[in-house]
């Protein structure tokens, strides 16, 4: 996959025309071998989470989607209305780990997303978490360069970006990859910490 020719392409027109401060939530997930043991964890408390989202009081203007990414990325949930978000049923995990190139495809099918809605007078919030282990061993190295460049511009139009890491230096990852460091959560791999996580990333 070369993310210039990702699969994340998201048009403003499948946000409800109505809507017009439509918030965004984006989940990129670590599906790497070493991620298996939490799996079912994240799987069921992200499903809680998003059951919970859709009875909550800003359901008809949240749209979700999940990515997972190992040797290659996986839209595990598609971009749509939470409402409509089908529940997680496996996450296909991979011994090899695609990190950065598939969080520079997503951020940047985000960046259009937001722009073509602010194009037609909307107002977006947007918010991007990820987390991961910090390997990377397929991803070509100038996505390293190409990702802390538009992570650290869409931090300055308010797009919330969080990392947040299971078993490596959150802020040193935080710096490399162009994410905040005041807010970087380093996490002892656990399936507790993965409940947690799961659960703190899709709270209002």
């Amino acid at each position: 996959m070369d993310a210039r020719n990702a699969q994340f392409a998201w048009e403003s027109s499948e946000v409800h025309p109505l809507i017009r401060n439509p918030i965004i939530r984006v989940i990129l997930l670590d599906c790497s071998e070493s991620m298996r043991p939490y799996g079912s964890v994240a799987r069921s408390t992200l499903n809680a989470s998003l059951r919970r989202i859709a009875r909550g009081p800003n359901a008809y203007r949240t749209y979700f989607t999940l990515i997972g990414f190992g040797d290659d990325a996986t839209t595990l949930v598609p971009f749509a209305r939470v409402s409509a978000a089908q529940p997680v049923r496996e996450l296909p995990f991979s011994p090899r780990t695609r990190l950065t190139e598939t969080s520079y495809a997503v951020l940047a099918a985000c960046r259009a997303l937001c722009d073509g809605l602010v194009r037609e007078q909307r107002d977006p919030e947007c918010s991007i978490s990820l987390m991961t282990d910090g390997m990377d061993n397929v991803s070509h190295h100038r996505y390293e360069r190409l990702l802390r460049q538009l992570a650290e511009e869409l931090q300055t139009r308010s797009f919330r970006l969080q990392l947040y890491t299971m078993g490596v230096e959150a802020r040193s990852l935080a710096r490399t990859l162009g994410f905040p460091t005041d807010t970087c959560v380093e996490l002892v791999p656990s399936q507790q910490s993965v409940s947690w996580t799961m659960d703190h990333i899709l709270r209002p």
